[in-house]
């Protein structure tokens, strides 16, 4: 089974990482700077840099020297289908890479704009490989479902509301199809599609998909875990953000089981245990009189939690 980049070693990456190094300056050597093989060694050592190393500036620098060399690279046309597909899967790399990168990096409308038109690229790329060889595909660093995923978060962030929705529709197909209904890697897809949702005003769809997150979050991480607590927050705002009566109860219930679990698992002190007490609280006093009292003394409690802590050698 493939590891994780998140479960390879420090040592590991580091090492991976240089010896794509030496790969750069080996196939410069012997292709020379204009071939595009030097803009494949150029990508892959990008998408390293995002992927393995979190350097995003580095990712972008070692990106576009990878586009770059392609651009005057495969002005020929290739030798062999076999050069064509590995050209191809390239392309899907370098934009797939600074797609991603000015996401996760920049947050204004220019850059974002430029992040999409990249995700673009690397889709229509990878359709064209489809199409030529689909048994090439599994073989990439890159998958459809990744870039799928990329284009609804770059799309929720442009507020481009309905096609977030359809992108993150096809990625949850996608894993269910493959993974099943319990992959973790649903968890933040429904909790990505529910925050579109909600931005819709749509709160009782919104509402659907956490009641979907929080029930894998549970059944992988048990009810007092971090997750759950987490999930189980975001329940208990959708619930409130609808503002219906019939909501408060659940509300209620799905604050109060947040709470009950960061206090299990963090403490009373924890940065994530007083944000959820703070959300739980300003709720409280919101919908009337009656739960003032509570929220009072939750309140309370967060500022001697907070005196504590800057009090604490």
């Amino acid at each position: 089974m493939q590891q994780s980049p998140h479960q390879l070693s420090p040592t590991t990456v580091h090492k991976a990482n240089k010896e794509l190094v030496r790969c750069v300056a080996l196939t410069r050597i012997i292709y020379g700077d204009g071939h595009w093989r030097l803009g494949q060694a150029f990508a892959n050592l990008a998408h390293s840099y995002l992927i393995l190393r979190a350097l995003p500036a580095q990712a972008i620098e070692h990106g576009e020297s990878a586009r770059r060399t392609m651009m005057t690279g495969i002005c020929t046309p290739p030798a062999t289908p076999e050069d064509k597909k590995e050209i191809l899967g390239t392309l899907v790399t370098i934009y797939y890479t600074l797609g991603h990168v000015f996401l996760v990096l920049f947050l204004d409308c220019p850059t974002s704009k430029e992040s999409y038109l990249s995700l673009q690229k690397a889709e229509r790329f990878m359709e064209e490989l489809r199409e030529l060889d689909e048994r090439v595909i599994m073989g990439l660093k890159i998958s459809q479902k990744d870039i799928i995923i990329a284009l609804g978060r770059v799309c929720l962030q442009q507020n481009k509301l309905d096609s977030a929705t359809s992108y993150f529709e096809k990625a949850i197909y996608a894993i269910i199809s493959v993974e099943g209904d319990m992959a973790p890697e649903l968890i933040n897809l429904y909790q990505k599609i529910a925050q579109s949702e909600q931005l819709k005003k749509n709160h009782e769809q919104a509402i659907g998909y956490l009641l979907q997150a929080h029930s894998i979050c549970v059944a992988l991480h048990k009810k007092f875990s971090v997750e759950a607590a987490q999930t189980g927050l975001f329940l208990g705002k959708a619930y409130a953000a609808t503002g219906e009566q019939q909501h408060l109860e659940a509300a209620e219930m799905y604050f109060t089981e947040s709470l009950t679990a960061y206090q299990a698992v963090l403490g009373v002190k924890d940065s994530l245990t007083l944000t959820a007490i703070e959300e739980f609280s300003k709720w409280l006093v919101h919908v009337g009189k009656k739960q003032f009292g509570l929220a009072c003394r939750l309140l309370l409690w967060v500022m001697a939690s907070t005196a504590s802590s800057l009090h604490a050698p």
